[in-house]
């Protein structure tokens, strides 16, 4: 039995996991004030300190043979984030209280993992993982590990993140942060305005997007303004993703992060296929920020180590 935790800018995650299977994935989503467009990495470290106790106890009495948790955003020198520290504290107490093997990985590592959960048939040996969420829009030719995954950046955003455009403009929609899901619903293809897009090859601007919604704001209706972002991050990611599937020839797409799980940018995503590229996607309930990837990385490494034996 693996335990996992991660600790997010916007959700504090706990799971276990055992023999590839998930036994429990509990979370909290962390509370942001009305008008706001996120937290401050102090504030998001205190409430995951008040979270992590109670999701504790709803995970009940356990005794891992593991507690994997994630302690970067990135598998990079230098990725660092404040609020991963509640995690690496628990977990640390937990694995000297316990006597479980500690087992760190990061949450980009979690988000892949999590994603390829079900989906048996992709080439991990060779495949390109699109990570779509709140602060990151990255293009990662990845090959899976024993201990994660290798990965190389391909492309990202020069600039914001899709989830960051996202949220702003629902922001000044007046709806609630993270607004992603709640726009998902108002999506209308045929309220689209008529916008320009940014992708120099697999590289992506969002910033001028956001500038040409700015400038609607005043006229434009909720439904055109909601539409039109959807749209065009949909369409930027697309054209990002052809770009670098024929330069670096891949047939497999992966797409991770709570971005990708929306209803709309996803059935974009999928007209993919007409140009030989296989997409595959994180199953709705994994898309969002989850420690379940988090586990299952520390039980493959617990399975390939000396651990326990």
């Amino acid at each position: 039995m693996i335990l996992g935790i991660d600790t997010s800018n916007y959700t504090t995650s706990v799971s276990m996991v055992s023999n590839g299977m998930i036994v429990k994935d509990i979370r909290k989503v962390l509370t942001v004030k009305q008008g706001a467009r996120g937290l401050r990495q102090s504030e998001a470290f205190y409430q995951h300190m008040e979270n992590l106790p109670q999701l504790m106890d709803e995970l009940g009495v356990i005794r891992p043979d593991a507690i994997a948790v994630s302690v970067a955003p990135r598998k990079v020198e230098g990725s660092y984030m404040p609020c991963f520290k509640a995690g690496i504290s628990t977990a640390r107490i937990l694995s000297r209280i316990l006597g479980s093997e500690l087992i760190c990985t990061t949450h980009q590592e979690g988000h892949i993992e999590a994603a390829l959960y079900g989906n048996d048939g992709i080439d991990t040996d060779h495949f390109l993982c699109v990570h779509l969420s709140g602060g990151t829009t990255e293009l990662l030719l990845c090959k899976k590990e024993q201990d994660g995954f290798t990965s190389n950046i391909l492309g990202r955003t020069i600039d914001i993140s899709a989830g960051q455009l996202i949220d702003r403009i629902g922001v000044l929609c007046g709806l609630k942060f993270p607004c992603g899901c709640e726009m998902d619903q108002q999506y209308n293809p045929d309220a689209v305005l008529k916008l320009k897009q940014s992708v120099i090859g697999n590289d992506i601007s969002f910033s001028g997007l956001e500038a040409q919604i700015l400038r609607l704001l005043p006229s434009a209706s909720q439904t055109e303004l909601i539409s039109s972002v959807f749209y065009y991050v949909a369409q930027s990611v697309y054209s990002a993703v052809q770009n670098a599937a024929q330069e670096y020839q891949i047939k497999d797409v992966l797409f991770a992060g709570g971005v990708s799980s929306g209803r709309n940018i996803r059935s974009k995503l999928t007209e993919l296929g007409l140009c030989g590229i296989r997409t595959w996607f994180a199953s709705a309930d994994l898309g969002n920020d989850n420690a379940v990837g988090v586990a299952l990385i520390g039980e493959r490494i617990m399975r390939g180590s000396n651990f326990g034996k």
